[in-house]
């Protein structure tokens, strides 16, 4: 029985180490690979819901995100039929809760402004959620 007891303060530890682990609103709790190495790769727009409930993800159907592993950022979008390719940088900033890209110009006809902040609200390798300033619930998946 005294074997036991002395392990309870180290589950106890391993529980709160564990759980603390969550740096997103929506997780993941547990992650073995940096944000920056989860936010590599190419992206399109899965789901763009906005604060009415209403997904809009139709109206980016064309755009292609790059973030590479530089910090480059490419994004293909379809602009008016004549397929535009912009390019700048990403990084993560306040604490790694924010997503950031500076594009080279400002795009013509793109739906994303030169410089954009968003808020991260989950991140892994597969499913890279955020906030943009509207409050729209931006779902990227994997290109």
């Amino acid at each position: 029985m005294f074997k036991i007891k002395s392990f309870y303060p180290l589950f106890i530890l391993a529980g709160l180490a564990v759980f603390s682990c969550k740096k997103y609103q929506d997780g993941p709790y547990l992650s073995f690979q940096s944000k920056e190495k989860r936010i590599i790769g190419d992206w399109y727009i899965d789901q763009a819901i906005l604060v009415q409930q209403i997904d809009t993800a139709e109206i980016y159907e064309g755009y292609v995100f790059h973030f590479g592993a530089d910090s480059t950022t490419l994004i293909d979008y379809p602009n008016l039929g004549n397929p535009d390719t912009v390019s700048g940088r990403w990084f993560l900033a306040d604490n790694k809760e924010t997503f950031r890209w500076l594009l080279n110009r400002e795009p013509d006809n793109c739906l994303f402004d030169s410089m954009e902040i968003f808020d991260i609200f989950r991140l892994t390798s597969k499913d890279f959620q955020v906030y943009d300033k509207e409050n729209t619930l931006i779902k990227f998946g994997p290109n």
